[in-house]
């Protein structure tokens, strides 16, 4: 399920976020309003309401993007008490400062990240696009409303999204469309039955409607993902692409906001810099690798060549194309070609030999080798080895007892000889 709102584009419905606090705050301020009827109730309900969103943020876990969420609304509530006009986009900075003060390595946290930029996207560009229309009729607005704040937000956070997680739901639109008119009703009716359940007086009928209400959704969402053909995945984009994007992204704003010459330069120069890096790209990534990969007990080999990569795994039931960690490096050097084979015994990469010695322990006693791979913990003399075949590296991976490990390393060390381990130095790349 987890999979499939991901790929319909409405991750943020289950991820606890600024989303669920926005509805909360809704509720919480229907539930407060009796209070208004008291002298005091303009200021008692802002504490209440604050109260009880900290009371939530603690509960569901801190998260950076539900903590920037209370804390924004935290600091509206005080400008409010204190009779202050507010601007939302600076108490958006304001509330960044703060949380980052409290805790400065939420700046590397993704979900920090997107939430920061996607309302500040949203606070920028909704406005703008509101003044150039903005319908009358209150149903149509509902929907603008969504749409509006939809494009914002994507806009805002396709670079970083597409950096972290590669992928790019095309019916997100349409999921929004659909699923977020109905979101704050079902959180509402979530929270009523909860209330209903605990004191045991929750109808049967509303229980039954409510679950086939969920049921409805899931399999909405479930068709969108299963939509292959708008979902594009695998998409290689680097942290230089994610800046030439963003520095695109904020120039073509610039330019539609206030249409000057300036602002055709900064648009032409944030292009030029994306082209330029799309370019860079594909020469960086067109370089041959022999890789000795990590896996705790298996062992996987890859040969890339340019834009083409064959993986020699010693589990043959296996496909890892879209396993860890082939997966991430598939992506990361944008391999269009990929294939998977058995493990041989011996490897030739780039006027070098390679041995892969495994459980048998049997290699050949007058080959020419210049690195062994030790793999699936063979009972093999290391030091006969070397003074047999007087390699000039032995690499050790995942797939070996750890008591060997050491035992080898110490005979390596004695032997002056360079030794690898992947399991504490990482995967093993050979480059050309």
């Amino acid at each position: 399920m987890y999979s499939d709102y991901a790929a319909a584009g409405a991750i943020h419905i289950l991820a606890v976020s600024g989303l669920h606090v926005g509805i909360v705050y809704f509720i919480l301020q229907f539930l407060f309003s009796p209070f208004n009827l008291f002298r005091k109730g303009k200021l008692i309900i802002p504490i209440l309401i604050v109260i009880c969103l900290w009371v939530f943020a603690f509960i569901t876990g801190l998260s950076p993007s539900v903590v920037r969420a209370v804390t924004m609304f935290t600091f509206f509530a005080f400008a409010k008490i204190i009779n202050r006009d507010t601007n939302a986009i600076n108490t958006m900075f304001l509330s960044y400062f703060v949380l980052l003060l409290i805790n400065p390595m939420w700046l590397f946290h993704v979900g920090f990240q997107l939430s920061y930029l996607a309302v500040f996207f949203i606070l920028w560009i909704v406005p703008m696009i509101n003044r150039m229309y903005y319908p009358t009729n209150y149903f149509l607005k509902k929907v603008w409303g969504i749409i509006t704040v939809t494009i914002a937000a994507q806009i805002g956070i396709i670079p970083l999204s597409l950096y972290y997680f590669h992928q790019f739901p095309g019916l997100f639109f349409l999921t929004n469309i659909v699923i977020l008119p109905f979101l704050g009703i079902l959180l509402g009716f979530g929270i009523l039955i909860i209330v209903l359940a605990v004191f045991n007086i929750l109808p049967e009928w509303i229980a039954i409607s409510y679950n086939y209400i969920i049921k409805q959704m899931n399999g909405f969402i479930n068709w969108i993902a299963h939509q292959d053909s708008f979902l594009f995945q695998d998409i290689h984009f680097s942290s230089e692409k994610v800046l030439a994007s963003y520095v695109l992204i904020i120039s073509s704003i610039i330019l539609w906001k206030i249409k000057s010459q300036k602002g055709f330069i900064y648009c032409f120069i944030g292009l030029s810099l994306l082209i330029g890096i799309f370019v860079f790209d594909e020469f960086s990534n067109s370089n041959n690798e022999f890789i000795v990969f990590q896996k705790s007990r298996k062992t996987l080999i890859g040969f890339k060549h340019g834009d083409n990569f064959v993986l020699f795994r010693s589990d043959t039931n296996s496909i890892y194309k879209n396993s860890y960690p082939l997966k991430g490096y598939r992506i990361a050097n944008d391999i269009n070609n990929y294939s998977e084979g058995n493990l041989p015994s011996i490897l030739s990469y780039n006027h070098k030999n390679i041995l892969i010695l495994d459980s048998l322990g049997i290699y050949p006693k007058n080959s020419e080798i210049d690195i062994v791979l030790l793999s699936m913990s063979p009972k093999v003399n290391l030091e006969r080895l070397i003074d047999c075949l007087q390699p000039k590296l032995i690499i050790v991976d995942g797939n070996n007892y750890k008591s060997y490990v050491s035992r080898w390393k110490k005979t390596c060390e004695e032997k002056k000889l360079p030794f690898h381990y992947t399991g504490i130095e990482g995967a093993f790349v050979l480059s050309r």
